[in-house]
């Protein structure tokens, strides 16, 4: 019932009836449960996950919207065997006294170590994250953002608080003259803010947005590359391109963290390594690799050709690398 408290399902068997059904017509390679909060009820979802193996229909992965604090260890594993591939779970705020405030009810330490529960029965997990709820500070979203960062995530989303009208978010932010704009249109959260704080401007909401991006893009990919699996692929990967102790050119990553462990990769595997690096990133690799195999370029500001079509000519007339990792 709309803004009410009741929750009216169907039932187990007739939601995997409308599957199978749809698979007949459509053989879909997976599906998306699009419930706000799909596992509110613990028997209900068990039996649709005892309903889908019943009828071999585990062998096609979905995706479900969760909260993750009322998951369980059962639960999950239940919904593994019956082909949940990703969930996505509402993390909002790295603040439990945020989280509070707007009644939001969510144990931040629960949501933590069901995230990474998901993470080791090999669920993928998308990770949703809000700027701009009433009491956030530049101390929480900084915290929020840490946070997203931490966390094992297969993705992240970032969104300014939207107050949507009918809601009681709607009714304080028009109270307090928070709300910016009244066309609908741009109420989506996730590239327009429609309100600012007391702290914040809908800009300053949206730059953290783009910040939160970055940040957590750039975690998710160092901890791709901090593994031994990861290690022993590239190692792998790179003997079948180059000799053994051949001589190799790294061409410096926007994330530097990147460039530094492909580097140690590459040295621990016996190679003979060089970086292609603006002057700017020294102090970052001098205690790599010896002077003189850091080639910097200060003539511009990236790797434009253009730029430095006679530096690069010259360094492989002088060194004759055996590769380069771009």
């Amino acid at each position: 019932v709309y803004k009410g408290k009741s929750y009216r399902t169907r039932s187990p068997e007739d939601i995997v009836n409308e599957i199978e059904e749809n698979l007949s017509k459509h053989p879909y390679k997976s599906f998306y449960i699009d419930d706000d909060t799909f596992n509110i009820n613990k028997n209900h979802i068990l039996g649709i996950a005892e309903e889908l193996v019943k009828r071999n229909l585990h062998h096609i992965p979905w995706g479900a919207m969760c909260r993750a604090d009322l998951m369980t260890k059962e639960i999950l594993t239940e919904l593994k065997k019956a082909g949940l591939f990703s969930v996505k779970y509402g993390v909002e705020s790295g603040s439990q006294e945020v989280l509070n405030d707007i009644d939001k009810k969510l144990d931040l330490n629960k949501v933590v170590e069901m995230i990474n529960f998901t993470k080791e029965l090999g669920i993928k997990v998308h990770l949703t994250y809000t700027f701009g709820l009433p009491e956030d500070t530049t101390d929480t979203i900084e915290n929020t953002i840490s946070l997203a960062c931490s966390l094992p995530s297969d993705s992240d989303q970032f969104s300014v608080a939207t107050p949507f009208p009918g809601t009681k978010m709607f009714e304080m932010y028009e109270k307090k003259g928070w709300i910016t704009t009244r066309n609908w249109d741009y109420y989506n959260g996730s590239a327009q803010a429609v309100s600012r704080t007391e702290t914040f401007t809908g800009e300053q909401l949206l730059d953290f947005i783009q910040t939160g991006a970055r940040r957590s893009a750039n975690a998710r990919v160092l901890r791709a590359v901090d593994s031994p699996e990861f290690e022993r692929k590239m190692d792998t990967f790179v003997r079948k391109q180059v000799p053994d102790g051949g001589r190799i050119l790294v061409l410096q990553s926007a994330i530097y963290q990147l460039t530094q462990q492909l580097v140690r990769i590459l040295i621990n595997s016996g190679f003979e390594t060089h970086i292609l690096l603006h002057r700017r990133f020294e102090p970052f690799f001098v205690k790599l690799l010896p002077a003189s195999r850091l080639h910097f370029f200060d003539q511009s500001g990236d790797f434009n050709s253009e730029y430095l079509r006679d530096f690069s000519e010259e360094l492989q007339r002088k060194y004759i690398f055996n590769g380069a990792i771009v």
